[in-house]
């Protein structure tokens, strides 16, 4: 219970992201033990797209990896930029920060 509250949570969070809002919207989003599961559609298309990653807070950054997807551009994409999007500083979202930082 506690786990999907999270999760219902990150999701409303993160689609109340004006960066986030701009591109996608986040219809699915699950995590467990460091995997997350997401399904996003993204703006202009008809169909979401599923993703699959690992990640880790790791002082104030948040390690992103092993970025997967059930589109093949979306995972060349992704291996492209791995190593620039591998950590993500936290400290420049200050209390939405503050707020990933103790749901994930």
């Amino acid at each position: 219970m506690i786990k999907t509250l999270r999760d219902r949570g990150l999701k409303h969070m993160l689609n109340s992201h004006p960066s986030v809002n701009k591109i996608a919207s986040i219809l699915e989003i699950s995590l467990r033990d460091g995997e997350a599961k997401l399904k996003i559609l993204l703006k202009g298309e008809e169909e979401p797209i599923s993703l699959s990653l690992n990640y880790a807070i790791e002082d104030e950054s948040l390690r992103v990896s092993g970025v997967k997807s059930d589109r093949e551009w979306v995972n060349g994409l992704a291996g492209a930029f791995e190593d620039k999007y591998a950590k993500i500083s936290l400290g420049k979202y200050g209390k939405l920060a503050w707020l990933v930082k103790h749901l994930i």
